[in-house]
């Protein structure tokens, strides 16, 4: 469960102004931000897309005990929308399995490292797509959790320019 805090600050609302406090103001949404440090991701530039630097993570626990979901916000312009990553407990073997990374922030690897203390490592991480919202965080979250496999899918691609011995 998230703190009333982290949520508040997914959906904008800083520590100085209350969601009430800002409703009555009717321009909630111009109201200044702080972006808490464990939220934070710094590697923002590479990819310019918003909330920019403000990475708040909101987990979820799916099937208790098995599967858990994990969502940051990411958008162009006005439209933002939550990015998913799914985390299981692999039945086979001792470890955790990671679908579709997200921004490895400095909140988000503490809870897959809570997960980790009781059902083991990462085991792997899976990027399934070529698309850019996952893509982009594997190889941050991959340093993140350093004994972990990574697979991805084919045709992946790089940019500016296509590097050789890469999948077409």
């Amino acid at each position: 469960e998230a703190s009333a805090a982290t949520q508040a600050a997914a959906f904008g609302f800083g520590a100085d102004v209350t969601e009430a406090e800002a409703e009555e103001k009717g321009d909630w949404w111009r109201t200044p931000k702080a972006t808490p440090s464990e939220s934070r991701w710094d590697l923002w530039p590479a990819l310019p897309i918003a909330p920019f630097d403000r990475r708040v993570t909101m987990m979820r626990e799916v099937i208790p005990g098995e599967m858990w979901t994990f969502e940051q916000k990411q958008g162009i312009l006005y439209v933002h929308v939550p990015i998913r990553m799914t985390v299981y407990r692999m039945q086979s073997r001792r470890g955790l399995f990671v679908y579709a990374p997200v921004a490895p922030t400095d909140e988000l690897v503490a809870m897959v490292r809570e997960l980790e203390e009781r059902h083991g490592e990462v085991a792997y991480i899976v990027l399934p797509t070529v698309a850019v919202e996952h893509k982009y965080f594997v190889g941050p979250f991959a340093r993140a959790f350093r004994k972990a496999e990574v697979w991805v899918c084919p045709g992946q691609f790089s940019v500016p320019v296509q590097l050789p011995g890469q999948t077409q």
